[in-house]
């Protein structure tokens, strides 16, 4: 009876310690993983914002229903802009646009963000610019045919948005030279009619050049 209870006082005791040692190995195990995974963190922490894509700038419209959200990757600063529905759809994206449908020579392109943005009066359209190098592209986007059109830009020279004359008819403006020394601008404007089924453009009126005057000469 004694042996057996020295037996069995033996292997609690055997039992116990293994317990005891497989406690305190548990222990430092889940001390060393806690470890790695605040390191892991604290790394992330450091390396995600450089990553992530910011958000700038969002240009709503009227009614709020669309925007226009220019945004960049952080690591390259390369500038991009999206279309948005109130609830975040992207309706198209520069920096994903497969048909190229802006008209870019992506060997060239670093990227842009839209600008001088004009809302249709029914806002079903949207004129805006961008920057293709130092020229300056106008470009058109249906909402109801999830389709841009670009207009491109005059030769030497920029191209933008002047006004919408009602929801369907808009006025742009075509002027050059850009950049170099300061020099007269020459300059005219256009009127575009919007059609649908299919979403067409038909240039409607081409007014007058006209020419800027001479800067003078400060030497």
């Amino acid at each position: 009876m004694h042996a057996k209870n020295g037996a069995n006082h033996t292997k609690i005791k055997t039992t116990k310690g293994l317990e005891c040692n497989l406690t305190k190995l548990s222990t430092t195990q889940q001390l060393g993983a806690f470890t790695v995974r605040r390191s892991l963190l604290l790394i992330f922490s450091w390396i995600l914002p450089l990553f992530t894509i910011a958000a700038l700038e969002r240009y709503k419209s009227p009614s709020g229903r669309y925007s226009i959200c220019n945004a960049d990757y952080r690591p390259r600063a390369e500038a991009y802009f999206e279309i948005r529905t109130a609830g975040g759809d992207v309706l198209f994206s520069s920096k994903d646009d497969p048909s190229n449908s802006l008209g870019l020579d992506r060997r060239f392109f670093s990227g842009s963000y839209a600008d001088d943005i004009i809302w249709s009066p029914d806002e079903q359209f949207a004129l805006f610019t961008f920057y293709d190098g130092k020229y300056k592209v106008t470009v058109i986007y249906s909402f109801t045919a999830r389709k841009l059109i670009s207009l491109g830009h005059v030769t030497d020279g920029w191209t933008v948005p002047i006004r919408w004359v009602s929801s369907r008819t808009f006025v742009v403006e075509h002027h050059w030279p850009m950049g170099g020394k300061a020099r007269s601008q020459t300059r005219y404007r256009e009127t575009y009619r919007v059609h649908m089924n299919p979403f067409t453009l038909d240039c409607v009126y081409k007014g007058a050049k006209t020419q800027d005057k001479e800067p003078e000469d400060e030497t």
